[in-house]
């Protein structure tokens, strides 16, 4: 089957937690990775639309993924084109976080992926790929010139955490599905008690060579006791000044497109 749902971002924006909440639906069919990169990577796009359909199977009757690769347009344009044409019935969550709080989230996992040393304030401004993930209005712009709005759903991620039952009734009411999710998955808070230790950069470089299910077991016995506390960075005024004067003319268009007030975010 082919999916009926799509999860196009926001990348640090709750889109696992997401996906596991619609998993235990049992209506819904989660792509068997949850992140297919189908429609933005060639080397995935190039398999067809067969192999694509061969990631969904199981007893529901909605497939779903999730890949918030789908809104780095300025990394892979040409996505919400393709997407369109596959499925353009689909149904999009679009998921919104905090820009600023997205962003440093966003450097951390670089920084704790091993790909990316410089520290914070360096980083920020020497690689745009933070800042425009965070320009939700430039991204969900691609799919507006192609779906009806009426296909695209646009979720305060904060909600689920914050106001959870009612974020996912919403959500529910979207897909056209009752609110019946398992509440051992959906009241359960993920990331919270893990200690996040560093890649090094030797094997953030070596992991695509070796990623390989007979090897990669050898390859992290070695490679994870060399990793290193991680220590979430601290935002400056200047920077957070910095990121809110570069946002905040793209998340106006947003407040104004959606007549939202994204209240609690720092732009």
């Amino acid at each position: 089957m082919l999916p009926k749902v799509i999860i196009i971002g926001t990348m640090k924006g709750g889109t696992s937690a997401l996906f596991r909440y619609l998993s235990s639906h049992n209506e819904m069919v989660g792509s068997q990775v949850k992140e297919t990169n189908y429609f933005c990577k060639k080397e995935f796009f190039s398999k067809g639309i067969e192999w694509y359909e061969s990631l969904f199977w199981g007893e529901g009757n909605i497939a779903f993924e999730a890949s918030p690769a789908y809104t780095k347009r300025h990394l892979y344009p040409g996505t919400a084109e393709r997407l369109h044409t596959a499925l353009p019935d689909a149904k999009l969550i679009y998921l919104l976080r905090d820009p600023v709080s997205r962003a440093v989230s966003h450097y951390s996992h670089d920084v704790l992926k091993g790909k990316v040393t410089k520290d914070l304030s360096e980083a920020l401004r020497l690689d745009d790929n933070y800042v425009k993930t965070s320009s939700y209005f430039y991204q969900i712009e691609a799919y507006l010139e192609r779906f009806d709005p009426a296909q695209i759903l646009l979720l305060q991620s904060e909600r689920l955490r914050n106001d959870r039952d009612a974020a996912m009734n919403e959500i529910s009411r979207f897909i056209g599905i009752e609110p019946d999710f398992d509440p051992n998955v959906v009241d359960q808070d993920y990331h919270v008690t893990k200690e996040r230790r560093k890649t090094t950069r030797i094997e953030y470089h070596l992991w695509p060579y070796f990623n390989h299910r007979y090897i990669n077991k050898v390859f992290k016995s070695i490679f994870v006791p060399l990793r290193t506390p991680f220590e979430p960075p601290k935002l400056s005024e200047e920077d957070r000044d910095m990121l809110r004067e570069k946002l905040s003319p793209d998340i106006e268009k947003l407040r104004g497109l959606t007549g939202k007030e994204f209240k609690g975010w720092q732009v």
